[in-house]
């Protein structure tokens, strides 16, 4: 007989894999699924090695429940003057302990976690069946605790604390319940962000005079990456395709610049406007080493400058009120302003930046130049020669070669310069170090791709009509949702509109991603813009209940009569360099599944600071 302690949930080791325990079938025997491929395996106990279950807990962060995120975020906030103490001692965490009303070990158990990750949801509370570790609130007195704080304390008319722990203990007696101590109450209030406890008890207004971004308040950045200035601008340049090197009009380009040292954090240039995708694929940029994009290039530039910032402002446009690029920053704990609509001059650094690049593209064939007069006598379109990866290649080049190593007149020193003497310090001066990194490079880079939620059917998963499959998905098919058994379950897909041919599912038991191919593996690679297109040309012919095989056939189609065109039109030499320019771009390709692995600087590399970018 086995005398193993296995659960449900347990993440173990067998035949070489590792798996995650799904069933018992009786005390001989598990199912477990394998973390490689998803599929399930029927495995004797004695074949198991039980790991360590702290290792192996993730989260896909907009999977989490907002009452479990809240509760992470409450968490951090308890813990957070004490993460940035640099000899923290013991009396520090007692005194916290007795400020918080929460237990000295309670705390370091949280810092453990968190200091482990560097992530927020590392905070999130574990799937318990009950006993030892369980919450010592139970989840009705929970969640009126949260709905008092949200309804009740955080209103206009601001009731004060006292008032508010009295509402908590009278709604709990009110359902029979044993109400928190008071102790609890009051470290759950004092936990609420200071600038959701102004906006929602004093108002908007006030709010953003106190917390919001404006000139002069973070002008000058105390050390690098504390903050991060984000815009968008067109660029006054037309590119041409690259193949018939005709005209494909002007590229946007998305930039970032660290305000202490103003070096350019990094930047993505596209076909497309501004939206979550490139300001997402932007903080990517500036986060991670550039020096494989740098190759990719075929240069020799040194960027030194990578890191996780401390704040970021981006601008007050609908592309960044969706929920991946809030909760994505949360979990890295990037804090994330926006532009207030009558702030004019918030971004001032990063608006000056982009108005001198442009000023510079003005001495480059093709330029639109930005002076009416200038426009209407200057043949941009004939005299145009960039390509959109030459044009990337020339920012890159102005940016590391001139920008970065010449003098600037408010820092009286190169950006490059100032950026590496804060990291390093001197006798005088001790330096900031190394700058934080995501564990996981491709992990962090999905992190800021859009979403979609879906159920999983015996066909998989239709996304705009389009199929998708994979046996990981097959012990997901009708699944039901745990807390409304009445619904079936939804998962999150993570997709690149650049290519289309996969989607990435979070598999919420194995918590990692999973590439998923097109159920049609004929079927043609395709970017989001050309299935909306290939779309359209379908419904004007007035078909509407069309399926996935009509959009393959039409998208042929009509890539046979481009191919077969003499005389492109500037349009489609547009959607041609598009498709050219996103097949090189598009992240994790030709893989069955998504491997991770830690992204570590080693003091070698830090000392030359090669591989880290330089504004």
């Amino acid at each position: 007989m086995a005398s193993k302690k296995i659960e449900i949930g347990f993440v173990v080791a067998a035949n070489s894999a590792k798996y995650r325990v799904t069933q018992l079938i009786d005390s001989e025997t598990i199912v477990a699924r394998r973390f490689d491929n998803g599929l399930s395996e029927k495995i004797k106990v004695d074949d198991v090695i039980i790991l360590n279950q702290e290792d192996h807990h993730e989260n896909e962060l907009v999977s989490i429940s907002d009452s479990a995120w809240k509760k992470a975020q409450s968490k951090f906030l308890i813990i957070k003057p004490l993460i940035e103490l640099s000899n923290r001692t013991a009396k520090d965490v007692e005194d916290r302990a007795k400020e918080v009303g929460v237990h000295s070990a309670t705390l370091y158990r949280w810092i453990k976690k968190y200091e482990k990750t560097g992530k927020t949801s590392a905070l999130i509370p574990t799937r318990r069946t009950g006993g030892k570790g369980k919450s010592r609130l139970s989840d009705d007195v929970e969640n009126i605790l949260m709905d008092v704080i949200e309804n009740f304390y955080l209103q206009p008319d601001r009731p004060s604390i006292p008032k508010t722990i009295r509402k908590v203990v009278s709604e709990c007696k009110t359902d029979g319940l044993k109400p928190p101590g008071v102790n609890t109450i009051r470290a759950r209030i004092n936990s609420v962000k200071e600038k959701q406890r102004v906006k929602t008890r004093h108002g908007k207004r006030e709010a953003t005079e106190e917390f919001g971004p404006y000139p002069g308040k973070y002008s000058n950045g105390s050390f690098p990456l504390s903050v991060i200035q984000i815009d968008h601008t067109p660029l006054d340049l037309t590119v041409v395709d690259e193949i018939n090197r005709l005209s494909i009009g002007r590229p946007w380009v998305t930039m970032a610049i660290d305000v202490c040292t103003r070096m350019v954090a990094g930047f993505y240039i596209s076909l497309e406007k501004p939206s979550a995708l490139s300001t997402g694929q932007c903080i990517s940029h500036m986060v991670l080493p550039k020096n494989s994009r740098i190759a990719e290039l075929d240069l020799q530039c040194s960027w030194p400058i990578m890191g996780i910032p401390s704040l970021i402002h981006v601008d007050n446009a609908k592309e960044f009120d969706g929920q991946m690029l809030e909760r994505s920053c949360g979990e890295y704990r990037i804090d994330l302003h926006f532009r207030p609509l009558d702030k004019p001059n918030y971004g001032a650094h990063i608006e000056r930046y982009l108005g001198t690049l442009n000023k510079e593209i003005h001495d480059l064939p093709g330029t639109t130049y930005s002076n009416v007069t200038e426009k209407s006598t200057y043949p941009a379109e004939d005299k145009a020669t960039f390509t959109l990866s030459e044009i990337e290649r020339w920012i890159t080049v102005l940016i590391c070669d001139v920008y970065h190593k010449k003098i600037h007149s408010e820092l009286r020193d190169t950006p490059e310069a100032k950026f590496l003497y804060m990291l390093s310090g001197d006798n005088e001066q001790l330096g900031i170090g190394k700058p934080r990194l995501p564990c996981d490079s491709e992990i962090f880079t999905l992190d800021f791709l859009p979403f979609v939620k879906r159920t999983v059917q015996q066909h998989g998963v239709r996304i705009n009509k389009i199929n998708y499959y994979h046996d990981v998905l097959r012990t997901w098919i009708g699944a039901k949702d745990p807390e409304r058994e009445r619904y079936k379950r939804k998962f999150i897909f993570r997709y690149d509109p650049r290519d289309i041919s996969k989607i990435f599912f979070f598999d919420p038991e194995l918590e990692r991603y999973y590439e998923i191919p097109y159920r049609n593996i004929s079927a043609p690679r395709m970017t989001l813009w050309e299935l909306r297109e290939t779309q359209k040309s379908i419904e004007q012919k007035g078909l509407q209940n069309y399926d996935e095989d009509a959009v393959f056939a039409a998208y042929l189609r009509l890539q046979k009569i481009e191919d077969e065109s003499v005389e492109k039109t500037k349009a489609q030499r547009r959607r041609d360099s598009r498709k050219r320019n996103a097949s090189k771009a598009t992240i994790v390709q030709n893989k069955p599944s998504i491997q991770t692995e830690n992204l570590e600087i080693s003091d070698e590399e830090l000392d030359p600071f090669d591989d880290i970018e330089v504004d």
